[in-house]
């Protein structure tokens, strides 16, 4: 699900939330809490300092290929875009030397 921080909250995680090692990180002391209503221990980091509670929990859905199939296209589309983008920026920088 997206997330936004709204108020210190970050919505929904799941167990592979880990694109920067801030989402690691906060996975990780989330899925250390035992149970629903539980604190994480305080935690200091360079982007701050972080508390994480278990508000609650939804079970994993299993979702067919083909429900997911056009999101999958969008997100392999604008991961290829950005590499192609970064490529050619690199491209470009060498050229001017």
């Amino acid at each position: 699900m997206p997330r936004a921080v709204s108020r210190g909250g970050l919505g929904w995680i799941d167990a592979r939330d880990g694109a920067t090692d801030w989402n690691r990180a906060v996975a990780e002391m989330a899925f250390a809490i035992a149970k629903v209503g539980d604190l994480s221990p305080v935690t200091t980091r360079p982007e701050g300092v972080f508390l994480v509670r278990w508000m609650a929990r939804e079970p994993a859905l299993q979702r067919s290929f083909d429900s997911v199939r056009a999101e999958l296209e969008r997100q392999e589309r604008n991961r290829l875009k950005t590499q192609l983008e970064t490529e050619f920026r690199k491209g470009i920088l060498r050229q001017d030397r």
